[in-house]
C-alpha cells in the first residue's frame, strides 16, 4: 500500500512580473492513473489557486497528495529566537504578516528582508543582495564581510547538499532567498485557507519526518536538480524537466516502498534532529 495517491512538484519563481519559459513557475503532477506533463504558470497567485484546486480534488476523491516545492521551508537554527519566536511556525507567521505579493508578481521582499535584518540586529545581514538601483538601510547589496554567530549562514541540509545556496542570499546567480520568502508566505496562505488548510501538513515539522502522515496533503521541500536523470525527461526547458522527474521519483519511491525512508534523514545527532524538526527543515530524498 502506498503512502499517497497523487504527486506534484512546483518549480517556484521570485520574478517581479508575469513570466513564461525559463526561470518562471513550472508545475507537474502524476498518480497511478494519470500524468500531468509540465505546464507553465505566469504568476504566484495563479499557482496557489491551481494548487488549491488540486488539493480540493484530492479531498473530494478521498485520496492523498504529496506536493514538493523548490524553496527552503526553514532558516538556520536560532533564527526564530532572534526574531522573538520559538520555531518554524513563528517564522512562517511573521513572513506571512510582512510579505505583500500582488497578482502581477510585484512584491516587497527586499523591504521585508531589510526589516528582518533590523529585528535580528546584525550589521549588514544576515539577509543580503538586492537590485543595484535600490538601497536599504539594513540590507547590504553584498554578502556581509563579518562572520556572525546567530543566526548561522547555512542550515544543516545546505551543508550536506552539494551546491546548495544560503537562504540569506536574495539576489544574483543561484539565489534562493527571495523564492523562500515569497514561497513561505504563499504556503502560509494555504495553511490558513478555511477550505483546505486543516488538511495540510508541512514536512518534516508537522509529520516528524515520516512518523505522522495522517493529513491528506503534505507539503515538502525539494531540490529538483539533485534528482538523477532529470536531463533525460522529454522537455526543452530544464525547470520543466526537473519537476517532471521529481513527480516520477515520488511515484516510483512510493510504489517501491521507499518513500518513507526518503523522508527520514540519515545520521543526525539528537541535537541536529531537534533543530531540523523545530526550525530548519530538510530536503526530501536527501540523506
Amino acid at each position: 500500500m502506498t503512502l499517497f495517491n497523487r504527486y506534484m512538484a512546483v518549480d517556484w519563481s521570485a520574478t517581479n512580473s508575469p513570466k513564461r519559459g525559463k526561470d518562471s513557475i513550472w508545475v507537474s503532477g502524476c498518480s497511478g492513473t494519470y500524468n500531468i506533463p509540465p505546464f507553465n504558470i505566469t504568476t504566484r497567485s495563479e499557482t496557489i489557486s491551481v494548487i488549491k484546486d488540486h488539493i480540493t480534488a484530492t479531498l473530494e476523491s478521498n485520496e492523498r497528495l504529496l506536493i514538493g516545492f523548490d524553496f527552503a521551508f526553514g532558516y538556520p537554527a536560532q533564527t526564530a529566537r532572534t526574531l522573538g519566536g520559538e520555531n518554524w511556525a513563528d517564522v512562517w507567521r511573521t513572513i506571512h504578516e510582512l510579505v505583500k505579493d500582488d497578482p502581477k508578481n510585484r512584491s516587497n521582499r527586499f523591504h521585508v528582508a531589510d526589516e528582518f535584518n533590523k529585528r535580528i540586529g546584525q550589521a549588514e545581514g544576515p539577509f543580503w543582495g538586492h537590485p543595484h538601483q535600490h538601497s536599504y538601510k539594513n540590507l547590504s547589496p553584498k554578502k556581509p564581510k563579518q562572520d556572525y554567530e546567530l543566526p548561522k549562514e547555512y542550515r544543516l541540509i545546505e551543508k550536506r547538499a552539494a551546491g546548495a545556496k544560503s537562504v540569506w542570499q536574495l539576489a544574483y546567480n543561484g539565489a534562493v532567498g527571495s523564492q523562500t520568502l515569497l514561497g513561505i508566505a504563499a504556503l502560509e496562505t494555504l495553511r490558513r485557507d478555511p477550505d483546505v488548510g486543516k488538511h495540510i501538513a508541512i514536512w518534516p515539522f508537522q509529520t516528524c519526518f515520516a512518523e505522522d502522515l495522517n493529513k491528506s496533503v503534505v507539503f515538502a521541500e525539494i531540490y529538483p536538480s539533485s534528482h538523477e536523470g532529470w536531463k533525460d525527461m522529454p522537455h526543452d526547458i530544464p525547470d520543466a524537466q526537473q519537476v517532471a522527474k521529481v513527480c516520477q521519483d515520488f511515484k516510483n519511491w512510493d510504489n517501491n516502498g521507499l518513500l518513507a525512508s526518503k523522508m527520514r534523514p540519515e545520521n543526525l545527532s539528537e541535537a541536529e534532529e531537534r533543530d531540523v524538526l523545530n526550525e530548519e527543515g530538510w530536503i526530501i530524498g536527501r540523506p
